[in-house]
């Protein structure tokens, strides 16, 4: 079973019925969904659903995220300091862009099996 880390972007266009971002991504989700996948929500992800929630820029709210944390395929992921470390050393940061991208690391990445 894979495993993924979302960003806001992704979460709340899937969470709304879009299409997430590229085919890819989209089906990262959908997997999840029918148990093949594991998406990781960062702490950061859930902050920024809250901030964008007060200030009416999406209807999505922490309450609908916290039901789809219910499931086992999608996890809640705490800002750690070996997260920031590792994000610290990944050289291509560009390619990492969290506010429009899927970040498709693998757990293997973060070293947390």
């Amino acid at each position: 079973m894979a495993s993924y880390v979302t960003d806001t972007q992704a979460l709340i266009k899937f969470m709304m019925g879009k299409k997430v971002i590229n085919e890819q991504c989209h089906q990262a989700f959908l997997a999840a969904d029918r148990g093949e996948n594991i998406i990781m929500i960062p702490a950061v992800v859930l902050m920024e659903v809250l901030y964008l929630f007060e200030k009416a820029r999406i209807k999505i709210d922490l309450i609908q995220t916290e039901t789809l944390l219910k499931s086992r395929n999608y996890k809640f992921e705490p800002l750690s300091f070996e997260i920031l470390k590792t994000a610290f050393d990944i050289n291509e940061m560009t390619s990492l862009n969290y506010t429009t991208d899927l970040l498709l690391l693998r757990r293997d990445i973060l070293n947390d099996p």
